[in-house]
């Protein structure tokens, strides 16, 4: 029998870079996917999901959590087990449960490799099951140390640990508007962002000199947003490492109104969601997390003081070890 947790993410700063080989800042968090595999007598493969449901290898797969199952399980070679899922991780919070799923499958399936291998195959099977993902989810549940953020260029595949200052904590606030990004904006973004590499050359090369040459006002904005978004991933870097929690909570009310006027994927909502919490004691500063049009917002704020909204949903969380490190791979 083996057994494997994979955690879930949080990405402090750094959105909507990754798939412009641009620069994130993600944390694992002590919330995650738990995989236990073990033997079976017969050529078959039973897969019971607490709160999903279940699934035999003799069936078709019903629905997301078995197709994930069925394209990790073929892929690695597993025709007879058992396979028991267990999860801490809130439902549509946007802390990369599915990463956190088919990691802790791979892993407990017989994966191996470095860090930027597995991330890779955990991408593969995202996208075999069908979704376009990036690689910042895998890489963040797989190699993250605890304690500390994990700063991936997307340009090189590089990453570096930037520790957290302690007494600084992190809340995950929902909005109470759930989204999907295939039928979200989310997807015209992404062709957006396509289409200033294709008028200006690669992402890594461009600035914000360059930004005159592109055809529209609109791909401008787009453009803006990612580049200053990977210059205040940067200064968040130097603001962790000094222990500014000032600057830790000003650079994520830039990255919010970023998201919202340049890249447009906040909702007005969200913006008062954002705007009431930095307004309470103890809170640094806010911002949208994640693809946007909905979905929740990430809090910078004092270990003591828990902020939120009455009715809606919150999740307090602290940098933690990634899959590797917790397996003593890392």
């Amino acid at each position: 029998m083996r057994s494997v947790f994979v955690p879930g993410r949080c990405n402090l700063i750094g959105e909507h870079t990754d798939y412009n080989d641009g620069l994130a800042l993600p944390f694992a968090v002590d919330l995650g996917v738990n995989v236990t595999l073990s033997g079976r007598a017969d050529n078959h493969v039973h897969v019971r999901a607490d709160g999903f449901g279940t699934w035999t290898s003799d069936t078709e797969p019903h629905d997301d959590f078995a197709r994930q199952a069925a394209v990790v399980l073929k892929d690695l070679g597993v025709a007879s087990a058992d396979v028991h899922v267990t999860s801490t991780l809130p439902a549509g919070a946007g802390m990369s449960s599915s990463a956190a799923y088919l990691g802790a499958l791979a892993l407990a399936s017989g994966a191996t490799g470095s860090l930027i291998d597995l991330a890779h195959r955990v991408q593969h099977y995202e996208r075999s099951a069908g979704s376009d993902v990036g690689l910042l989810d895998p890489l963040a549940t797989l190699g993250a140390r605890k304690g500390a953020a994990l700063l991936i260029d997307f340009s090189t595949l590089t990453t570096r640990d930037v520790a957290v200052p302690a007494g600084l904590a992190f809340t995950v606030i929902h909005s109470g508007i759930t989204r999907s990004l295939a039928a979200s904006g989310y997807r015209d973004r992404r062709e957006e962002c396509a289409t200033v590499a294709r008028e200006l050359g690669a992402w890594r090369d461009i600035t914000e000199g360059d930004l005159g040459g592109l055809s529209s006002d609109l791909l401008r904005r787009r453009a803006r947003h990612v580049l200053r978004e990977n210059e205040r991933v940067l200064a968040m870097e130097s603001a962790l490492a000094t222990s500014d929690v000032d600057s830790v909570g000003a650079l994520l009310i830039a990255s919010h109104v970023s998201l919202r006027d340049d890249f447009e994927v906040s909702l007005p909502p969200i913006d008062e969601l954002v705007t009431v919490v930095c307004a309470q004691p103890g809170v640094h500063g806010a911002r949208l997390m994640g693809g946007g049009f909905g979905g929740c917002i990430l809090v910078a704020h004092d270990e003591d003081v828990t902020p939120g909204r009455p009715g809606f949903a919150h999740w307090t969380v602290r940098p933690s070890s990634g899959a590797l490190e917790r397996l003593g791979l890392r």
